[in-house]
């Protein structure tokens, strides 16, 4: 059995806390770092690592800089140079609406949930994945992504809105079964109809489908499905949510051998976390050290990641991108540690 190493991965977070909370200015930014992906992990490690003070000043950033007026987070009329409004356009929303929410900021976070809520889709209760910037930002209807409603669905469940969120996660349930071919992909992508986009660009095909027997894969899409579904079955005790999470955990398992080494996996993680503090089943607990054991001994000595499956060099890495990733990691670590270390962990037989 692989064993999370809980003393590395604690390390791992205080040291990005450490780093981050040492950046953050007295107007609340990210030394000069601007672009919107490397903010929306950031409320919520300060949070949980005792930076309040520095997470308090980045609220205050994002009320008076980043909020617009619609309660979409937008800064100078952007995200950033790297989220667009065709793809995903809200991912951050919910992630940030979560940090926000813990630290008590109603009068950010109750705005942007608001915003937010306006783009769950009415049939499929999906989430809907672009944004019409020549109208106002209003949402393009007719189609949902599963990336764009997990993200929502954290949004939803932690700011109470929980007739949003059922519905997220009966559309997360729906797209198991509305597979057209369950033996080698899962589509990600679906119509207002709930019928999978099955057809689209090359470069969508990330975002779009994960193809079982294929490397570098979004294998997050199941991750994030997976704990969505775990909070769901926590706060109602519907079975079918604890089955569903499984049940995307069991579709990673089909995945290529690269699974344990692509990054993209560290949501699997964070899902399995949750699954081991619900069941106790020891197989949840060897996968997060299967998945995060290498992942924390990859990190640099600057407490970042050079992540080589899309960056050639450190240096080709978007500084944006190597904030975010290491957030997310020393985030994620934190939530995992929490849960595998609130039941003991199997004796040996």
């Amino acid at each position: 059995m692989t064993e999370p190493d809980v003393k590395a991965y604690r390390s791992c977070t205080r040291r990005v806390a450490d780093w981050l909370a040492s950046q953050v200015t007295a107007n609340g930014t990210i030394g000069d770092e601007l672009d919107l992906i490397a903010y929306y992990h950031a409320p919520n490690l300060l949070a949980v690592t005792g930076h309040s003070t520095e997470a308090q000043r980045m609220a205050s950033f994002l009320a008076e800089r980043a909020l617009a007026p619609d309660g979409d987070f937008r800064f100078e009329g952007a995200k950033g140079m790297i989220i667009q409004p065709s793809m995903q356009w809200n991912y951050i929303n919910g992630w940030l609406i979560w940090g926000l929410s813990r630290l008590g900021r109603f009068d950010v976070s109750e705005p942007a949930a608001r915003f937010l809520e306006r783009f769950q889709d009415v049939s499929t209760g999906g989430f809907l994945t672009a944004a019409d910037p020549e109208r106002g930002f209003l949402p393009v209807l007719d189609a949902v992504d599963m990336g764009s409603t997990c993200a929502a669905a954290l949004g939803m469940i932690y700011s109470g809105r929980w007739y949003a969120a059922v519905r997220a996660g009966e559309f997360l349930l729906g797209a198991l079964r509305r597979q057209p071919r369950a033996d080698e992909a899962f589509f990600c992508r679906f119509r207002s109809d709930g019928e999978p986009l099955t057809d689209f660009p090359e470069g969508e095909r990330y975002v779009s489908v994960v193809r079982y027997a294929e490397p570098k894969q979004a294998y997050w899409y199941f991750g994030f499905a997976a704990r969505i579904l775990a909070l769901l079955f926590r706060a109602t005790a519907r079975p079918e949510f604890l089955e569903g999470a499984l049940e995307y955990v069991s579709r990673f398992d089909r995945c290529h051998q690269d699974r344990f080494e692509h990054w993209a996996n560290d949501k699997i993680a964070w899902a399995s976390a949750a699954l081991y503090q619900i069941t106790g089943e020891s197989t949840h607990r060897e996968r997060v050290g299967r998945i995060f054991n290498p992942i924390v001994a990859a990190q640099r000595t600057d407490a970042f990641w050079h992540w080589k499956a899309f960056f050639e060099t450190y240096e080709a890495q978007p500084k944006g991108i190597g904030i975010e990733l290491a957030l997310e990691f020393a985030f994620l670590l934190d939530e995992i540690v929490s849960e595998i270390e609130s039941r003991p962990a199997p004796r040996a037989r």
